[in-house]
Protein backbone atom coordinates (compact mmCIF):
# COMPACT_ATOMS: atom_id res chain seq x y z
CA UNK A 1 0.00 0.00 0.00
CA UNK A 2 1.55 3.91 -0.70
CA UNK A 3 -0.46 6.33 0.72
CA UNK A 4 0.36 10.11 -1.21
CA UNK A 5 -0.47 13.28 0.62
CA UNK A 6 -2.92 15.29 -1.22
CA UNK A 7 -2.59 18.44 0.91
CA UNK A 8 -1.64 21.51 1.51
CA UNK A 9 0.28 22.46 4.56
CA UNK A 10 -1.47 25.21 6.31
CA UNK A 11 0.69 28.14 7.57
CA UNK A 12 1.16 32.08 7.16
CA UNK A 13 2.05 32.03 3.59
CA UNK A 14 -1.43 29.83 2.77
CA UNK A 15 -2.87 31.69 -0.07
CA UNK A 16 -6.52 32.67 -0.14
CA UNK A 17 -9.55 33.95 -2.60
CA UNK A 18 -9.24 38.31 -1.99
CA UNK A 19 -12.16 37.74 0.76
CA UNK A 20 -11.10 35.11 2.95
CA UNK A 21 -9.08 35.19 5.91
CA UNK A 22 -5.70 34.61 6.08
CA UNK A 23 -3.63 31.90 8.28
CA UNK A 24 -2.48 33.50 11.49
CA UNK A 25 -1.07 31.87 14.45
CA UNK A 26 -0.03 33.12 18.38
CA UNK A 27 2.11 31.38 19.88
CA UNK A 28 0.81 31.33 24.07
CA UNK A 29 3.03 29.17 25.49
CA UNK A 30 6.78 28.54 24.98
CA UNK A 31 7.83 25.56 27.03
CA UNK A 32 7.31 27.71 30.30
CA UNK A 33 5.43 24.74 31.55
CA UNK A 34 6.90 21.94 29.64
CA UNK A 35 4.66 22.05 26.26
CA UNK A 36 3.96 24.71 23.66
CA UNK A 37 0.49 26.18 22.98
CA UNK A 38 -0.81 28.29 19.65
CA UNK A 39 -3.60 29.74 19.09
CA UNK A 40 -4.52 29.58 15.23
CA UNK A 41 -6.88 32.54 13.28
CA UNK A 42 -8.50 31.10 9.98
CA UNK A 43 -11.06 31.15 7.46
CA UNK A 44 -13.17 27.68 6.72
CA UNK A 45 -12.21 27.93 3.57
CA UNK A 46 -8.68 27.92 3.42
CA UNK A 47 -6.19 25.67 1.89
CA UNK A 48 -7.17 22.19 1.28
CA UNK A 49 -10.50 22.15 1.75
CA UNK A 50 -14.14 20.69 1.66
CA UNK A 51 -17.27 22.55 0.28
CA UNK A 52 -20.43 21.18 1.87
CA UNK A 53 -23.68 22.05 0.19
CA UNK A 54 -24.43 24.87 2.74
CA UNK A 55 -21.87 27.11 0.53
CA UNK A 56 -24.12 27.46 -2.10
CA UNK A 57 -27.84 26.26 -0.87
CA UNK A 58 -29.21 27.92 2.06
CA UNK A 59 -31.43 24.45 2.48
CA UNK A 60 -28.27 22.33 2.08
CA UNK A 61 -26.15 20.25 4.95
CA UNK A 62 -23.19 21.86 6.89
CA UNK A 63 -20.05 20.07 6.79
CA UNK A 64 -20.92 18.29 10.18
CA UNK A 65 -23.60 16.84 8.45
CA UNK A 66 -21.76 14.99 5.44
CA UNK A 67 -22.17 11.03 6.24
CA UNK A 68 -18.73 9.87 6.48
CA UNK A 69 -19.18 7.73 3.80
CA UNK A 70 -19.31 10.23 1.25
CA UNK A 71 -15.75 11.19 2.50
CA UNK A 72 -14.21 8.10 0.64
CA UNK A 73 -13.79 6.10 -2.01
CA UNK A 74 -12.75 5.08 -5.76
CA UNK A 75 -11.04 8.12 -7.37
CA UNK A 76 -11.01 9.51 -10.99
CA UNK A 77 -7.89 11.46 -12.34
CA UNK A 78 -8.02 13.93 -15.06
CA UNK A 79 -4.94 14.61 -16.04
CA UNK A 80 -4.26 17.97 -18.02
CA UNK A 81 -1.64 19.36 -16.86
CA UNK A 82 0.31 19.79 -20.24
CA UNK A 83 -3.09 20.87 -21.71
CA UNK A 84 -3.62 24.09 -19.44
CA UNK A 85 0.49 24.63 -19.21
CA UNK A 86 0.74 28.15 -17.97
CA UNK A 87 -2.71 29.25 -18.95
CA UNK A 88 -4.14 30.96 -15.62
CA UNK A 89 -7.64 31.09 -17.82
CA UNK A 90 -8.10 27.67 -18.81
CA UNK A 91 -11.83 26.21 -18.44
CA UNK A 92 -11.91 22.24 -18.27
CA UNK A 93 -14.47 21.25 -20.71
CA UNK A 94 -17.13 18.70 -20.90
CA UNK A 95 -14.70 17.32 -24.02
CA UNK A 96 -11.88 17.05 -21.35
CA UNK A 97 -14.17 14.73 -19.91
CA UNK A 98 -15.50 12.93 -22.74
CA UNK A 99 -11.56 12.26 -23.43
CA UNK A 100 -11.04 10.98 -20.20
CA UNK A 101 -13.76 8.02 -20.96
CA UNK A 102 -12.61 7.18 -24.51
CA UNK A 103 -9.45 6.23 -23.14
CA UNK A 104 -10.25 4.86 -19.30
CA UNK A 105 -13.90 4.17 -19.52
CA UNK A 106 -17.33 6.01 -18.24
CA UNK A 107 -16.79 7.98 -15.41
CA UNK A 108 -17.92 5.79 -12.58
CA UNK A 109 -21.19 6.33 -10.84
CA UNK A 110 -20.36 7.52 -6.84
CA UNK A 111 -16.93 7.95 -7.68
CA UNK A 112 -14.83 10.72 -6.87
CA UNK A 113 -13.65 13.15 -9.91
CA UNK A 114 -10.46 14.93 -9.49
CA UNK A 115 -8.41 17.22 -11.91
CA UNK A 116 -4.99 17.30 -12.33
CA UNK A 117 -4.30 20.80 -13.70
CA UNK A 118 -0.58 21.10 -12.21
CA UNK A 119 -1.82 24.48 -10.54
CA UNK A 120 -0.61 23.37 -7.50
CA UNK A 121 3.02 24.12 -8.81
CA UNK A 122 2.58 27.80 -7.79
CA UNK A 123 1.16 27.68 -4.02
CA UNK A 124 2.89 29.79 -2.47
CA UNK A 125 3.28 31.84 -5.46
CA UNK A 126 1.70 35.59 -6.46
CA UNK A 127 0.77 33.65 -9.74
CA UNK A 128 -1.56 31.04 -7.89
CA UNK A 129 -4.32 33.26 -7.39
CA UNK A 130 -3.10 36.89 -9.12
CA UNK A 131 -5.97 39.33 -8.06
CA UNK A 132 -7.22 40.84 -11.48
CA UNK A 133 -8.96 44.15 -11.86
CA UNK A 134 -12.21 43.70 -10.63
CA UNK A 135 -10.88 42.30 -7.24
CA UNK A 136 -11.22 38.90 -7.83
CA UNK A 137 -8.64 36.47 -9.17
CA UNK A 138 -7.96 33.96 -11.83
CA UNK A 139 -6.78 30.40 -11.90
CA UNK A 140 -8.16 26.99 -14.06
CA UNK A 141 -11.04 25.83 -13.16
CA UNK A 142 -14.21 23.81 -14.68
CA UNK A 143 -16.52 24.94 -17.21
CA UNK A 144 -20.26 24.73 -16.35
CA UNK A 145 -21.01 22.21 -19.24
CA UNK A 146 -18.32 19.91 -17.56
CA UNK A 147 -20.14 20.39 -14.54
CA UNK A 148 -23.41 19.27 -15.57
CA UNK A 149 -21.75 15.95 -17.58
CA UNK A 150 -20.44 15.10 -14.34
CA UNK A 151 -23.48 15.92 -12.34
CA UNK A 152 -25.26 13.84 -15.07
CA UNK A 153 -22.71 10.59 -14.31
CA UNK A 154 -23.68 10.82 -10.76
CA UNK A 155 -20.23 11.41 -9.04
CA UNK A 156 -20.35 11.93 -5.04
CA UNK A 157 -17.19 14.98 -5.18
CA UNK A 158 -15.09 17.11 -7.78
CA UNK A 159 -11.70 18.37 -6.86
CA UNK A 160 -8.68 20.56 -7.94
CA UNK A 161 -5.43 21.88 -7.53
CA UNK A 162 -6.10 25.36 -7.76
CA UNK A 163 -8.00 27.65 -5.84
CA UNK A 164 -11.22 26.99 -7.11
CA UNK A 165 -14.06 24.70 -9.00
CA UNK A 166 -15.22 27.82 -10.93
CA UNK A 167 -12.86 29.23 -13.85
CA UNK A 168 -11.45 31.93 -11.91
CA UNK A 169 -13.62 33.44 -9.32
CA UNK A 170 -16.54 33.70 -11.75
CA UNK A 171 -19.47 36.08 -10.07
CA UNK A 172 -21.90 33.07 -11.22
CA UNK A 173 -20.42 30.58 -9.96
CA UNK A 174 -21.79 28.02 -12.79
CA UNK A 175 -20.10 24.96 -11.55
CA UNK A 176 -20.27 25.78 -7.64
CA UNK A 177 -24.41 25.91 -8.26
CA UNK A 178 -24.68 22.05 -10.68
CA UNK A 179 -22.48 20.66 -8.14
CA UNK A 180 -23.73 22.03 -4.53
CA UNK A 181 -27.19 22.43 -5.57
CA UNK A 182 -27.03 18.65 -6.33
CA UNK A 183 -25.29 17.53 -3.13
CA UNK A 184 -21.97 17.11 -4.91
CA UNK A 185 -18.81 17.70 -2.51
CA UNK A 186 -15.97 20.20 -3.96
CA UNK A 187 -12.40 19.98 -2.55
CA UNK A 188 -10.22 22.76 -3.38
CA UNK A 189 -6.57 23.65 -3.69
CA UNK A 190 -5.57 19.42 -3.50
CA UNK A 191 -1.70 18.35 -3.93
CA UNK A 192 0.40 16.36 -5.86
CA UNK A 193 -2.59 14.47 -8.50
CA UNK A 194 0.44 13.80 -10.72
CA UNK A 195 1.26 11.14 -8.39
CA UNK A 196 -2.06 9.56 -8.69
CA UNK A 197 -3.38 7.30 -11.71
CA UNK A 198 -6.20 8.37 -13.85
CA UNK A 199 -8.05 5.15 -12.63
CA UNK A 200 -7.54 2.43 -9.39
CA UNK A 201 -6.63 4.93 -6.64
CA UNK A 202 -8.48 5.77 -2.93
CA UNK A 203 -9.13 8.87 -1.77
CA UNK A 204 -9.81 9.52 2.00
CA UNK A 205 -11.00 13.18 2.76
CA UNK A 206 -12.20 14.11 6.04
CA UNK A 207 -13.21 17.36 7.00
CA UNK A 208 -12.90 19.08 10.64
CA UNK A 209 -16.44 19.03 12.25
CA UNK A 210 -17.49 22.26 12.62
CA UNK A 211 -21.19 22.41 13.33
CA UNK A 212 -23.22 24.34 11.04
CA UNK A 213 -20.08 25.68 8.81
CA UNK A 214 -20.32 25.64 4.70
CA UNK A 215 -16.67 24.66 4.52
CA UNK A 216 -14.07 22.93 6.17
CA UNK A 217 -9.99 22.14 6.04
CA UNK A 218 -9.63 18.61 5.39
CA UNK A 219 -6.55 16.08 5.43
CA UNK A 220 -7.29 14.49 1.88
CA UNK A 221 -4.89 11.28 1.13
CA UNK A 222 -4.75 8.68 -2.34
CA UNK A 223 -4.44 5.13 -1.58
CA UNK A 224 -2.50 3.18 -4.33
Amino acid sequence: MKIIDLTQTLSEKTPVAPVKTCFTRIVQARYEHMYRIDDINLCTGIGTHMDAPLHFDPNGCAIDEIPLEKCHGDACVLHLKDKVGDNIDYGVSAEDVLAFEKEHGKVPKGSHFLVHTGWDRFWDTDKFCPTNAEGGCNFPGILEDAAKLLFERGVTSVGIDSMGIDQGINPKFPAHVVFLKNNILLTENLANLEKVPPTGAKIWMFPLKIEGAPEAPIRAVAIL
